[in-house]
């Protein structure tokens, strides 16, 4: 069955009394299923399979978002031998392979208490983050042929790629701006649009090149001496809008549109960029970019013109939009 927006059946109601005179509280945050959770650190949120052996479900104590899931691999069991040929080793094995095996909830859209959605405080980090998995409708309806639905949860059961790709996406948690291997650095941090925790909430940051002083003709002016560097933690956001005006403008000689470069080059010299229309006879510009430019952290961010703004045009400044 494919994909569908389903009310959560299997909720619970409190049967205990409560009295708004006590001095405990109802539950803890951290035993519900989504919404709004406070942990420590970043360990305290990312799933740990370890100790758990293929074919068992996780019980890791060190989870303190727990999924329902049980790890994929493969067994060996040492058998008697019988008419095979021993192994290296004079014994004979077994081998068992189990695929793993995901269980959400009837709403689809969570597995024990991680839920789509949810958002986490971490402490230490000052930071909240959002577990989002991007296109989880597409990735759930490819994996439709290895999924079991009753009205009360469903199976995804792996061993295709299919299947095996959407498990990937809950189990295998990744912290937007954190290190992909934290034993080598060189291989970079989870961008926004690699994690599923991804930093919350998402606001939106600005920056502004100064292209051309307010004292100068924009023709005569080196856009090229104008340019900012993309901080570390940019890397991966995307620059989305422009904002942009002239100081002065004399509309009698701006007859044609300004073609207006922002270009990004990397710290490997690979070059990006995104053209816009200055429109002729306008002295302020604003438009949303038709595709976004994405950030490479580090590289230089600068202006460049094509075409012309004619005489009497000075000063020149842009500033861009940048979401995750």
């Amino acid at each position: 069955m494919a994909f569908s927006d389903k009310f959560h059946n299997t909720a619970k109601a409190v049967s205990d009394s409560f009295s708004i005179n006590s001095n405990l509280g109802v539950t803890s945050s951290s035993s519900l299923t989504g919404g709004l959770h406070e942990y420590y650190s970043l360990s305290n949120i990312i799933f740990d399979t370890t100790g758990t052996q293929p074919g068992n479900e996780v019980n890791n104590s060190n989870n303190f978002i727990p999924l329902i899931y049980s790890l994929g691999g493969t067994t060996q069991t040492q058998i008697p031998c019988g008419r095979n040929p021993p192994g290296p080793d004079g014994n004979c094995y077994s081998t068992i392979t189990t695929p793993s095996l995901l269980q959400l909830g009837s709403d689809l859209i969570s597995s024990g208490r991680l839920k789509l959605g949810m958002v986490v405080y971490v402490i230490s980090k000052s930071q909240s983050y959002q577990f989002m998995i991007d296109n989880y409708e597409s990735l759930y309806n490819a994996a439709e042929s290895n999924i079991s639905e009753t009205d009360q949860l469903a199976q995804v059961l792996g061993g295709t790629t299919e299947s095996d790709a959407l498990i990937d996406a809950w189990v295998n948690h990744k912290v937007e701006g954190e290190l992909k291997n934290p034993s080598d650095s060189s291989q970079g941090t989870w961008s926004p649009d690699e994690a599923n925790w991804k930093k919350y909430p998402n606001v939106p940051e600005y920056f502004t090149i100064n292209a051309v002083p307010a004292s100068e003709e924009v023709d005569d002016f080196n856009f090229e001496d104008a340019y900012i560097v993309v901080p570390q933690e940019w890397n991966g956001k995307k620059v989305v809008s422009v904002e942009a005006s002239l100081f002065t403008m004399d509309s009698s000689n701006f007859e044609t549109d300004a073609g207006i470069q922002l270009l990004q080059t990397s710290k490997h010299g690979d070059q990006t960029g995104y053209t816009y229309a200055h429109t002729f006879g306008q002295k302020s510009h604003s438009s949303n970019f038709a595709n976004v430019l994405p950030l490479s952290g580090n590289s230089t961010l600068q202006l460049k013109i094509h075409g012309s703004f004619g005489s009497g045009n000075q000063g020149y400044t842009a500033t861009f939009k940048v979401i995750s």
